[in-house]
């Protein structure tokens, strides 16, 4: 990771922290969750060894009922978890659209003139979604996510068996190989989309600008043309950059 990127990384975690009781609520619902979910192949494992061998039906129905109950807790608390998720990813996307605007009002004439208008409201509006309600909410936070469940399956695992737990984990620096290498490719097709998307919406913007000019000179049918050109391109690349997303799921 470059020193940008670790800058970058260290800023939106500092805006994510503006918002401590929420993170920590968060972390707090992820580890319930996550033991919730830990909870239900320890009670399958009671069922077999012991409940119905021993033919103890009143233990099997309870052991059932908790089986029932458990994805249902489980269900809320990630849906809970999901929401205090979004709420800071939300908080996150108007911190970083303020600043924007701060920035755009101390912007000289002769800045603001080079600049093009897309762009501007590009990196207002579109830039700062894409990080706090895609990036924070949906990776960074579920990333941590994550990472609990990893710990949690660990545990899990040594308590059962520790050699079938070595043995597991055999595979996991060829899994980490792989992630790595798709997580790169996948960085960089995403980035590419990003930039043609902004470039997209650069060229909607002006074209919505001058659409009087475009009129005036009879270039309906020309203008029409670039317009699918471009929206065709646009679900290709958005296809590519999907398909290794998925992969890394």
């Amino acid at each position: 990771m470059t020193d940008k990127k670790t800058r970058d990384l260290y800023f939106f975690i500092s805006l994510m922290f503006e918002k401590k009781r929420l993170i920590v609520t968060g972390i707090l619902l992820m580890i319930i969750a996550t033991f919730i979910d830990l909870l239900s192949p320890l009670v399958m494992k009671q069922i077999i060894d012991s409940a119905i061998p021993e033919k103890n039906f009143k233990a099997l129905f309870i052991f059932i009922a908790i089986l029932t109950i458990l994805p249902i807790l489980s269900t809320i608390f990630r849906t809970v978890r999901m929401i205090l998720n979004v709420k800071i990813g939300g908080n996150v996307t108007e911190k970083l659209r303020t600043m924007a605007f701060e920035k755009a009002f101390t912007l000289s004439s002769i800045n603001l003139n080079q600049l093009k208008i897309g762009d501007i409201v590009d990196r207002v509006m579109r830039t700062s979604g894409m990080i706090g309600e895609v990036y924070i909410a949906n990776e960074l936070l579920n990333g941590i996510t994550s990472l609990f469940m990893f710990i949690g399956m660990t545990i899990f695992m040594i308590t059962i068996s520790l050699k079938l737990t070595l043995i597991a984990f055999l595979v996991v620096p060829l899994v980490f190989i792989i992630t790595y290498i798709l997580g790169k490719i996948s960085e960089t097709k995403t980035k590419s989309f990003m930039e043609y998307t902004n470039n997209e919406m650069t060229f909607f913007t002006e074209l919505i600008s001058g659409i009087k000019n475009v009129q005036i000179f009879s270039q309906q049918k020309s203008e029409l043309k670039n317009v699918k050109s471009l929206l065709k391109k646009h679900k290709e690349i958005h296809l590519n950059t999907s398909i290794t997303s998925v992969a890394l799921k």
